[in-house]
């Protein structure tokens, strides 16, 4: 039994059988609720979400159970934590000023860069790549804590000077790897805040804007996690729902920064300089 995001999950590996529908696509959602998933060269998952049972056959014998179980943190939980209501976002987030900040934005947008860097400075992390938000047993929504890992591109392990020695490489994607965190915090947390990173060729420094209403609310759905699962689960009017309820418990910003400039010191300068003031009492 594997616990991941605080669920349990059932982790065997044998054959599986491929549904007729599936052709050539990569993931599909059967009629009796059955998420399969291919990784080319990697494994087939097969997951059984009411009884949150993953099977998993490999692509082949040399291919590890390390290498394997890296995509059991995306999107296999993501799909059974859909399954069962949690709200599921595609983000990195960190602990600051007791509350959860989290990070959004498209791929390679610098989540993970950005997180890592703010860990570098003494915050804790507290998940990287799949953001997890339940209602506790109070009614508010908070964010569950992830694996004590990143995952960084080689370029940004380098400019972070971090060695590459024994770190685990994701194999379906070249040159990117799983990068261990010793200051991690393992406890749900309220949630302050949701940047989403951005970048732009037509501007010369960082921008943070303060976004309102409606934008809150397309920030959040934007960034939901493998957003086309929620459909075939019939989850679209819950995520709605909890969407919602998060845009107006938080503070929303777009921040930009220059495509053609790295700029990760000034970035979080920025992002620390702006997280840790108090926020306005309104949410908009």
């Amino acid at each position: 039994m594997t616990v991941i995001f605080g669920i349990n999950i059932k982790v065997i590996y044998g054959k599986v059988n491929m549904p007729l529908a599936m052709g050539a696509a990569k993931s599909l959602i059967t009629a009796d609720g059955k998420f399969i998933l291919v990784v080319p060269h990697i494994a087939i998952y097969s997951v059984d979400a009411a009884s949150s049972l993953v099977l998993i056959e490999k692509a082949t014998p040399h291919i590890t159970n390390d290498h394997v179980l890296v995509y059991l943190t995306g999107t296999i939980a993501a799909y059974l934590l859909q399954y069962q209501d949690y709200l599921v976002l595609h983000g990195s987030a960190v602990l600051i000023n007791n509350c959860a900040v989290i990070f959004s934005g498209n791929s390679g947008a610098g989540k993970s860069t950005t997180a890592t860097a703010l860990v570098e400075r003494g915050y804790k992390l507290l998940t990287d790549d799949v953001v997890v938000i339940k209602k506790d047993n109070c009614g508010r929504l908070v964010l569950v804590p992830g694996p004590a890992r990143v995952k960084l591109w080689k370029e940004t392990l380098a400019h972070l000077n971090k060695p590459i020695d024994n770190l685990t490489r994701i194999l379906a994607k070249l040159d990117k790897y799983e990068y261990p965190i010793d200051n991690h915090y393992n406890q749900s947390v309220e949630i302050s805040a949701l940047y989403e990173l951005n970048h732009s060729p037509n501007i010369q420094n960082i921008e943070i804007e303060k976004l309102i209403g409606i934008n809150k609310l397309n920030v959040v759905i934007n960034n939901t996690y493998r957003y086309h699962m929620l459909k075939p689960l019939g989850k679209i009017p819950n995520h709605l729902q909890q969407s919602i309820m998060l845009t107006k418990l938080i503070q929303i910003f777009k921040v930009t920064r220059p495509t053609q400039k790295f700029m990760l010191e000034e970035l979080v300068k920025e992002i620390i300089r702006h997280a840790v003031k108090p926020y306005s009492s309104s949410h908009e």
